[in-house]
């Protein structure tokens, strides 16, 4: 399958008002195929967000892939067990309690990774959904978590910076976060893609309406939600600082297991 202009869109979390912004844009620049790269629903407004994916499905060819939230979701649905937090269970349950069968089987049917020419778009590397690596890390460490990609540009997403790193014969490009983005400045992150030419977007949303519609939902951590992303945004300092607890989490398990 063959693309010229790819629209991916990741880490939307449940952003409603942010992502309408964006498929403005999207819209005007009309994409041969739009990727949405996982986290789709997993914040405060999921039934929105699903009903406005449905329609840009319904205009553009639209490929999706599944994030490490999204398969929670498929899970807690199903009643299995998940190694999560309180909080996380607590967040992700109210959204799985919301969703209809036909609903959670979109999520199911998400693909864990696609290649599309040059590009091979994964959530958080290639074999699993729930790794988080740094740009900061080793890159033989980096590199390995892509061992056998042959693509020349990988663009994962997951841990919500948008970064460009480049390995022997290869580019990592992280689209950020459309919902949820660690940055310095405030906009919904996403990228543009065209003829193997990255072009990282930002897309300014009328914060004070987001706010205002975000703050009507049961979502059980909206206040938390508009603090971090709506009012302001996670600095990009703050950013790795989370990454590198999740790191080090994360590393610990290895040890153990």
């Amino acid at each position: 399958m063959q693309s010229r202009k790819i629209a991916a869109l990741y880490d939307i979390h449940g952003n409603y008002p942010a992502l309408k912004e964006v498929l403005k844009q999207v819209k005007k620049l009309s994409p041969d195929l739009v990727v949405l790269g996982g986290d789709l629903i997993a914040g405060p407004m999921p039934l929105e967000t699903l009903s406005l994916l449905k329609r840009v499905s319904t205009t553009f060819k639209t490929v999706g892939i599944m994030g490490n939230n999204d398969q929670d979701i498929v899970d807690i649905y199903a009643k299995k067990r998940v190694g999560l937090s309180r909080k996380a269970t607590e967040q992700l349950t109210w959204i799985a309690n919301q969703l209809s069968y036909k609903q959670v089987s979109f999520l199911r049917n998400l693909l864990p990774s696609i290649s599309i020419g040059n590009y091979f778009f994964c959530h958080a590397v290639k074999n699993d959904n729930t790794t988080v690596f740094s740009p900061r890390q080793n890159k033989a460490y980096i590199e390995a978590l892509f061992k056998g990609v042959q693509e020349s540009y990988i663009i994962c997403g997951h841990t919500h910076i948008q970064f460009e790193l480049s390995l022997p014969n290869k580019k990592i490009i992280n689209a950020g976060s459309i919902g949820m983005p660690f940055s310095n400045q405030f906009g919904a992150q996403w990228l543009w893609l065209e003829d193997n030419r990255i072009e990282y977007k930002r897309t300014i949303f009328n914060q004070q309406a987001a706010i205002q519609l975000i703050s009507q939902t049961e979502y059980p951590f909206k206040n938390e939600f508009i603090a971090n992303n709506l009012r302001s945004t996670i600095s990009l300092s703050q950013g790795y600082s989370i990454l590198n607890t999740l790191i080090r989490a994360q590393n610990a398990q290895h040890d153990l297991s």
